[in-house]
């Protein structure tokens, strides 16, 4: 009988079928595995090669090296960290090819990833620390502002709200070192009792500083009334952030043992009548003999020390306090 025959290679054509209903090639080619299909299976499946690997006959085996992509034929067609590989294998799995990767070894490395502050170009961008210095460091312990690859800030400058994009916004008010103690305080030199001023201001930061200065109170001869009148007050205190204390001679213990003060006052131009008797040196008398309510004409001179402290609980401020000295400028 007659019916077709098919193979991959001619299509179907009629071939003579054998009357007991057996096969025949009829001269033709065989078909199945003997008609040239290979169905081997593949000895790279199911193997997996990390870092700059492949796999080759079911090895994993090191890409080609290089130094520049003009080393890499055919489909290894970039080089990234000394390796010939193909453009689109993403060997960190930092969700970046190679094609657009500039570091294939690190996944904290692609144009996905945010500038840090290290000298390093992390976003593929070939810039190094670029963008907004304090927002570089938000993350960062140490806060402040990015500065040759480390978060921080300049000598005498703080980061002293917190927010990042701020940076160092505080300078320190005098400048660190500056009347750091007792025995190295800032010395204001002579404050005169003819209404002499003098005006100092600071803001206390980093936190727990403290300012120390130094002046002489000088009491000029009098023959009749003396007007010496030390005093020592805030003139400006943000939010009651600041206080003092007065120290008269030495630091060992402050004139008025306390917490701290807003205001001073240390005079003998007073006119009191206690019990009786006048008090204080107006009027006064330069004369060695002794006048009945009248005090003698003394010189008060004195060297004083004036501590600024945070009042306690009071949070830290770069906003600064103002405080006036004066002496002979009131009258009590």
């Amino acid at each position: 009988g007659m019916g077709q025959f098919c193979d991959s290679l001619q299509g179907c054509t009629d071939r003579p079928t054998p009357s007991d209903g057996g096969t025949t090639d009829g001269g033709g080619r065989d078909t199945g595995v003997d008609a040239g299909v290979d169905t081997a299976p593949d000895p790279c499946d199911g193997v997996v090669c990390e870092g700059f690997t492949r796999c080759v006959g079911g090895s994993c085996e090191p890409f080609p090296g290089c130094f520049s992509d003009a080393e890499c034929p055919g489909e290894l067609s970039l080089c990234r960290n000394n390796n010939c590989v193909p453009g689109d294998l993403d060997i960190d799995g930092d969700g970046s090819p190679a094609a657009e990767d500039c570091n294939e070894a690190d996944p904290n490395i692609s144009p996905l990833a945010m500038e840090l502050c290290n000298l390093m170009d992390e976003d593929c961008d070939e810039m190094i620390d670029e963008g907004n210095p304090g927002l570089l460091c938000a993350d960062d312990p140490m806060g402040g502002e990015c500065i040759d690859g480390a978060c921080g800030c300049p000598p005498n400058q703080y980061d002293v709200d917190g927010v990042a994009d701020n940076g160092c916004e505080c300078t320190a008010t005098p400048a660190m070192g500056m009347g750091m103690a007792c025995g190295a305080p800032i010395n204001l030199g002579d404050v005169r009792d003819d209404g002499q001023m003098q005006m100092v201001t600071g803001n206390l930061v980093p936190a727990g500083r403290e300012i120390w200065y130094q002046f002489r109170a000088i009491d000029a001869p009098d023959t009749s009334c003396d007007n010496f009148h030390v005093d020592v007050r805030f003139m400006t205190n943000p939010d009651d952030t600041y206080r003092f204390n007065v120290f008269q001679g030495t630091c060992d213990s402050a004139v008025c043992p306390a917490s701290g003060f807003t205001g001073f006052s240390w005079a003998t131009d007073f006119r009191e009548t206690l019990a009786g008797r006048r008090t204080g040196e107006c009027p006064c008398t330069a004369s060695s003999v002794n006048t009945t309510n009248v005090s003698k004409c003394s010189d008060n001179s004195q060297t004083y020390f004036l501590q600024v402290v945070r009042r306690m609980g009071a949070a830290v401020t770069c906003a600064p306090f103002e405080i006036q000295i004066s002496n002979g400028l009131f009258d009590t």
